[in-house]
């Protein structure tokens, strides 16, 4: 019987030994496996970082490199902005200003042509109501500006210009030239002296008197432009 118990305890005893033995050796079997796991972790996670390096680096160079081209490109602009834009519009600018000066002299050579003093004015005012109002003899008397004496015998007329003056309102007579005022001239030297400058075919020559205009003639061209 003692031996039995022997036998028995000493069977406990070495189960008990192999437990701690099989504890120990999945211990360290986990411990093992731990180790390996930390160790792939590790590599992961340096070849993850060194692959983010890696990525890094390009978007680095890229970014650096459109800085460059960005900075070379915006002076080449500037350069040729300097060089052939700033030219043409100083040019542009130039002209102008040399144009607005010559608006401005032609406006005060025009306002000096148009400045018209008080007597003048009065003058226009009383020939525009003389147009309107006077009857067509005293209108001629005061318009023609042309005597020709033949003996004793004088004519009156008009140069082309003259009647242009005697329809036209705010066109002033020449001084000293109104009413019953002429020039005389010749009827022999009165085609060189008063050098009337028409075309050949001028109305003026077809109604006779050497491009002048008589009364008659006067009346007719009023009848002519009045029935138009």
């Amino acid at each position: 019987m003692y031996r039995v118990s022997t036998r028995m305890l000493k069977i406990l005893t070495d189960v008990a030994v192999l437990r701690k033995v099989t504890s120990i050796n999945t211990t360290c079997s986990l411990l093992a496996v731990r180790s390996k796991h930390l160790d792939l972790q590790q590599y992961y996670n340096t070849n993850d970082n060194y692959d983010f390096k890696d990525r890094k680096h390009p978007a680095y160079k890229y970014l650096c490199c459109s800085l460059l081209f960005s900075a070379a490109a915006y002076t080449s602009y500037k350069f040729w902005a300097q060089h052939q834009l700033l030219p043409s519009i100083i040019a542009a600018e130039e002209i102008s200003d040399s144009e607005s000066d010559n608006e401005v002299d032609n406006k005060k050579k025009r306002y000096r042509k148009e400045k018209i003093g008080f007597r003048d004015r009065k003058i226009i005012e009383y020939e525009n109501r003389m147009r309107s109002y006077s009857t067509p003899d005293k209108i001629f008397r005061y318009f023609a500006t042309v005597k020709l004496s033949l003996g004793e015998h004088t004519e009156i007329y008009m140069t082309p210009d003259d009647f242009l003056r005697a329809i036209t309102p705010g066109m002033k007579q020449p001084d000293g030239l109104g009413l019953d005022q002429y020039r005389r001239y010749d009827p022999k030297s009165i085609s060189q002296r008063l050098n009337l400058d028409l075309d050949e075919d001028s109305i003026f020559y077809k109604l006779g008197s050497s491009g002048l205009i008589t009364f008659s003639d006067y009346i007719f061209l009023l009848t002519v432009l009045s029935s138009k």
